[in-house]
């Protein structure tokens, strides 16, 4: 409910387009016209201001009502984090990787003289 801001008897059944507008302001609509949308998402991640959020949302039967949709929202920015540092150090690993070849290569070429 930290998202949203509000106990959970206030958010339970709000909209969630409106409760997101005024707790992340623009940010929430691609991730509300989706779930407008009717149709069930699964493990997406969107961004909502600063943190990214992976969504899921099912339609599931109510007594006495057709159905309602159900939205989990799991905050995901520090995995996100995670992976985008551990890519960096992939990529740094490599290009060292290639000095350090190259490197051997050009002694060898000059010890073969």
């Amino acid at each position: 409910m930290t998202l949203l801001g509000g106990a959970e008897h206030l958010v339970v059944g709000a909209p969630l387009r409106s409760a997101l507008a005024a707790r992340v302001g623009d940010s929430h609509r691609a991730m509300a016209d989706a779930i407008d949308a009717g149709a069930p998402i699964a493990k997406v991640v969107y961004r909502l201001a600063e943190c990214a959020f992976e969504v899921t949302t099912d339609l599931v039967p109510v007594e006495g009502d057709t159905a309602r949709m159900v939205c989990i929202m799991a905050d995901v920015s520090a995995r996100i984090a995670a992976e985008r540092e551990r890519e960096a150090l992939l990529l740094a690993a490599e290009r060292a990787r290639l000095e350090a070849e190259a490197a051997n290569q050009a002694k060898s070429e000059f010890l073969a003289m």
